[in-house]
């Protein structure tokens, strides 16, 4: 070959690879895309009552607010037998947790939980 073949065919397979480059970067921007979380809708159901409404809010732990909390709760074996979710007059949001611990896991369930909060 002489050196003008050689310097076109180099050419030819520079444009092939930056083609291909191109088509696999696209790929994978769209499964990306395809791949993101979409937002989760909860499951709600609401059952009316005489004189009240209850609403039952539904969703993955993963996507739930206070799964940090729960999360820790289950690495202390800790169960949660009652919460309680309310608001407080200064826009706060006051989520109260009854729960049972195992062989003294509450000793440093709030050092725990911080911790936990705190990533």
């Amino acid at each position: 070959m002489d050196k003008a073949s050689l310097l076109g065919d180099a050419i030819t397979y520079i444009t092939d690879l930056q083609m291909k480059i191109s088509v696999l970067e696209t790929e994978k921007e769209m499964t990306r895309n395809n791949n993101q979380k979409q937002p989760l809708v909860p499951d709600i159901d609401v059952q009316t009552r005489q004189e009240d409404t209850v609403v039952r809010v539904s969703c993955p732990l993963d996507a739930h607010p206070v799964s940090k909390v729960i999360r820790a709760f289950q690495e202390t074996q800790v169960t949660v037998h009652e919460s309680e979710v309310s608001t407080t007059d200064n826009d706060s949001v006051l989520h109260t947790f009854s729960i049972r611990t195992q062989g003294g896991a509450s000793e440093h369930l709030k050092e725990r939980l911080i911790a936990a909060l705190s990533r």
